[in-house]
Parts: C-alpha cells; structure tokens; sequence
C-alpha cells in the first residue's frame, strides 16, 4: 500500500463568507438630507449555511479613515451608529474621501453570538475595503456584513496575519478556534443557547453518543446539500431511544446508514461519550472506506504507538484517520506519537476531525 503523506487539508472560509455577502438584502434607504458630504447605509446579518439569514440588532456600525502622520486608521467624529431591530444603519454627513467600515470592535464578539468584522469579511481595520464616498451621494453604497457566528467560550484569536479570514494564520485565540467557526458556518453544530442570549461551544466536554449522530447527519445534509431521507418507525429501534427523543431521526439514519447498529442488548446509549477509538470507526464508515493497512508492515509501521492491529480491533479505522490527515494525534516529544483510544473525544477535537474530513466534500 502507497501512502500519500503529502496530503493537506485547509478550508477557506473567506470566500464562502464573502458570499454570504447578499447586497441585494437591504432595507429600503433611509432618506437623508442632501448636501455635498456623502453617506453609507446597509444591513447586518448573521449567518450559516443551509439556514435562514437572520439580521442582527445592536451592532456598533464605525467609519475610520487613515490618519497619515499616525499611518493608522482612526474612528472619524460623528461617524457611527448601531444597527437597529432590523439590523439596518446608516452614516451620513461624510465628506469626499476613502475610508473603512468596521461592525463592532475587532477582534470581539458581537451582540453576544456573531464575530465583529470590518468591510468585508476582515477580522481587523488593516485588512478591509476601503469605502469611497463622493460628494452629492446618499445612500448610493448599500454595504451589507454577513457575520461569522461566535461562542464566549471560544476565544478569539489576537490578530489573524493573512488578508480577511482566508487561511487564518491566527495569533492567541482557542487552538480549535477556526475549525469551531467553521463548524457552525457550516451548520454542523448550533452550539447551546444561554439565558443571557448569548451561544456557547463547550469546547472541552465530550462528544455524547446522540451529539455524533447529529453532527454526522448533517454533515451528510452538507455534502449533499439536501435533507437526507429516512424512514423514521413508528416504534423505535432502541429501547433507550423514544421517538419523541430530540435526535431520534438523527440516531435512525446513523443505524440505517450501518454507521452504528447499538449495543446487544438493544440499546443505543445516546447519552455515553463517544470514545477516541470509536469515533474513528465512525467517520470511517460515514466515508465509506474500505481501507486495510495489514499493521503498517509496507515501511514505517503504525502510525501510533499505542494503537497496532493486535491491540486494537479499530486499527484500520485510526490509521485511516491518520494517512488521511484527519488526525495527527498527540506528540509525546521523544519522537513518538499515541492516539489515545480509550480517551473520550472532546467537542473541540470533533471539530477539528469533522473539518478536516469534510473539506474534499465542501470543495
């Protein structure tokens, strides 16, 4: 067996986040007084994909323009705003010039569940659009924002080096910070909803049982782009899963689909953490693949050292994992490398394995 070692796996979100850009989904101008200094108006929505678009009340709406003794961009007097329930706002009396256009502060969350960006899709000042603004013209640049969805549980980075948010070379911040945003653009995950309003992630609980149904589910809805079909029985097919259960279709695809059948004695066991090892076997049969390594013995060997075909009925599975690029596993420093199968597999694990996985698909 030829291993490919060369493979990587990035997802570029930029550009699926520029094309949550809809323009054309602005409220009707506000009418504003005439005169020789210009104006910018738009909507904020807040988006995944697959969902509805929702606008966004409450967003601090800045124009800045270039200070050039500074070299830095500055908030202009006067020039701001808050989008309303709506999520439209509007900034008039700017004179002829350039400048940029930032939704909330950069670099934090925004009214509690939406990450901040400058014009368009920017995670600082520095790396938006500049906004020209002529004499005479009111409302005639409709700059609408589609914001990324965020967790306060889940810290966002410091500074991200590239342009907008594409590669996101990122500086602080959660290490799973981008593959959880991803996950939620995508509409993998929807995260849980607080009493304050806000949404959190709990990066570092684990996956449950009923949890990986959902995420594979929709996962398959993502890379079909459609709901997948499922006869849902009248009477359940585990003992512990009643119909009216919150994942119950989830759980019934993920057993027609031969991705798990449950336990012998008729029970899924939605509430159990979902082991490192046993995740493994879950992707692998989500993909399809029918991979066999036969112990690694073409060159190298396992690829962890906790984890060979004599110890581990799920050997196949993890090394696919790892020739795929799925998961590295834990560098132990001496040269070595585990995987910890018995450990259970944490939510911000699952979101790093689950984007990795799915970018061929997205692609």
């Amino acid at each position: 067996m030829k291993r490919n070692r060369t493979r990587t796996r990035r997802l570029s979100v930029a550009a699926v986040a520029a094309a949550l850009v809809v323009t054309g989904w602005v409220a009707a101008p506000v009418q504003a007084e005439v005169n020789d200094t210009g104006a910018v108006s738009g909507t904020v929505f807040g988006r995944a994909i697959g969902s509805t678009a929702e606008t966004v009340p409450g967003v601090p709406v800045t124009v800045l323009q270039l200070d050039e003794d500074s070299g830095t961009f500055e908030p202009v007097p006067g020039a701001t705003d808050v989008t309303d329930g709506d999520g439209d706002y509007l900034i008039d009396g700017l004179p002829e010039g350039d400048y940029r256009l930032c939704f909330g502060s950069p670099g934090q969350i925004v009214a509690s569940r939406w990450i901040s960006s400058c014009y368009r899709n920017a995670y600082s000042v520095d790396q938006a659009r500049d906004i020209e603004v002529g004499p005479g013209e009111v409302n005639s640049l409709q700059l609408s924002e589609s914001l990324l969805p965020a967790f306060t549980d889940v810290a966002l980075p410091l500074s991200v080096e590239q342009e907008s948010l594409d590669g996101r070379a990122a500086v602080g911040g959660h290490p799973f910070w981008s593959e959880i945003t991803d996950l939620a653009l995508f509409g993998v995950t929807t995260g849980y909803d607080e009493a304050d309003g806000s949404r959190t992630f709990r990066p570092g609980q684990p996956v449950l049982r009923e949890q990986m149904a959902a995420f594979l589910y929709r996962t398959e809805k993502l890379e079909t782009g459609m709901e997948p079909e499922v006869d849902l029985p009248e009477v359940s097919p585990f003992t512990d899963v009643p119909t009216t259960h919150v994942f119950y279709r989830e759980i019934v695809w993920l057993a027609d689909r031969r991705i798990t059948t449950g336990y012998f004695d008729g029970t899924f066991r939605p509430g159990q953490p979902v082991l490192r090892e046993q995740m493994a076997a879950f992707l692998y049969r989500f993909d399809g693949s029918e991979f066999e390594d036969g112990d690694g013995a073409d060159d190298v060997g396992p690829e962890f050292t906790d984890v060979n075909s004599a110890n581990n009925v799920f050997f196949d599975e993890i090394e696919w994992m790892a020739l795929e690029g799925i998961t590295t596993g834990y560098d132990e420093g001496n040269g070595t490398r585990t995987f910890r199968p018995a450990q259970p597999v944490l939510r911000e694990q699952m979101a790093a394995f689950l984007i990795r996985f799915a970018e061929p698909l997205i692609n």
